[in-house]
């Protein structure tokens, strides 16, 4: 029996919630998620884009929550569709590490409930062409910077989360 279908035949796939009930929901459990780190052709360089909401403004991974009964190739690969406007397959991400994270605030009401995350961390590697048509949502990033390359010394310049460095130089070193 495939997964999704025990989990049909069980009642256990859910729906997304309304703002105050999953505010209710995140105080008691921990929330998993997919992110995507990019890479180009060039050695040393990774790709980011600037988030604009909670719970973490500033440069980042591209990704977000997982669904119930979903499989992490399958959350990577449609979060990569939604948020950078490009289909991969799913042999082109790989996972690369698993994070957590502790959030203070969100960006739905109320803010000041914060989130405990499980991150599988993917990376993707595009082709110049393919960094060429991505387009980011505005409903989370800076979408007119678009995705912008990193070398380990604007990492640090730009004062990048520590969880990107971590993952650059697994990467990298």
């Amino acid at each position: 029996m495939l997964y999704r279908e025990y989990l049909e035949e069980n009642h256990m796939l859910g729906g997304w919630l309304d703002n105050a009930t999953y505010s209710e929901a995140i105080k008691s459990f921990v929330i998993v998620c997919t992110d995507i780190i990019i890479l180009g052709q060039q050695k040393g360089l990774i790709y980011l884009a600037k988030r604009v909401i909670k719970p973490m403004p500033g440069w980042w991974f591209v990704g977000g929550r997982a669904k119930a009964g979903e499989s992490f190739l399958k959350s990577a690969q449609m979060h990569f569709l939604v948020d950078v406007g490009l289909e991969l397959p799913e042999y082109r991400f790989a996972r690369l590490a698993m994070h957590r994270y502790v959030w203070s605030e969100r960006q739905q009401e109320p803010q000041d409930v914060g989130s405990d995350n499980l991150c599988y961390v993917y990376m993707a590697t595009l082709s110049d062409d393919e960094l060429s048509r991505a387009c980011l949502s505005s409903n989370e990033y800076d979408s007119e910077l678009g995705l912008c390359e990193f070398d380990r010394n604007r990492l640090i310049t730009d004062g990048v989360h520590a969880a990107v460095i971590d993952i650059y130089d697994h990467l990298f070193s």
